[in-house]
């Protein structure tokens, strides 16, 4: 009688199917750590000139500039059954980790103007705004990131289970399917800060810092 029951189990529970296979929810992680804020003034203002990424207004000169390096990395973890009679690759994501921590941030500053002078304080305290925006910003974009990847991780069609010829194959596609979560709203803080420092950098700005200091070097 034992035998016939498990016999019976055996043929109702039927061969391994991937997108039934038992999964927790993924653990998804998002962070940015510390990064460092490295002052340039080596560069002369002809230099920093030419890194400037918008074109200027004839004889604007860029006297001081903040470049960030950003980054989205990103990588997962993934979990499989142990069923090793199974010949394709099942899987499914376990956990996930974006690091948005940029490279660095640098302030330019010319080296024409030396480190006790009023357009080095001056140029120094404007760049320092656009610092603070990265960083301000970069809080909002995890936050943001966190809230879209906890509404995507019980979703099966982006975290798994699926099918595929590899383990490889597999986390590719899994990996694909999470970027293009993220993607969007990467792209959108991006540009978005652009504008923001555009609006940093106004007319009216540009103007209180000309009025601020004396010997601001005129052309190239």
């Amino acid at each position: 009688l034992l035998a016939l029951l498990l016999a019976a189990s055996t043929a109702l529970a039927g061969p391994f199917v991937c997108k039934d296979a038992a999964r927790t929810r993924p653990l998804i992680l998002v962070s940015v750590g510390s990064y460092p804020t490295l002052v340039d003034h080596d560069k002369r203002l002809a230099e920093i000139d030419k890194v400037y990424p918008v074109k200027k207004p004839k004889g604007l000169l860029s006297q001081g500039l903040t470049v960030a390096e950003y980054r989205l990395h990103y990588s997962a973890n993934l979990e499989a059954p142990c069923d090793k009679a199974w010949k394709a690759a099942c899987a499914w994501v376990g956990a996930f980790t974006v690091d948005l921590t940029p490279v660095a941030v640098r302030i330019l500053i010319p080296k024409e103007y030396a480190e006790d002078s009023c357009e080095y304080k001056q140029l120094i305290a404007h760049e320092t705004g656009h610092d603070k925006l990265h960083r301000r910003r970069l809080d909002d974009l995890a936050m943001r990131m966190r809230s879209a990847l906890a509404r995507a991780e019980a979703e099966p069609d982006l975290v798994g289970p699926l099918e595929a010829r590899t383990r490889e194959q597999a986390y590719e596609l899994l990996t694909g399917r999470m970027e293009r979560v993220m993607r969007p709203i990467y792209d959108a803080h991006i540009a978005a800060l652009r504008e923001e420092n555009a609006l940093l950098d106004s007319p009216d700005e540009y103007k209180r810092l000309g009025g601020a200091c004396r010997n601001w070097k005129k052309n190239l």
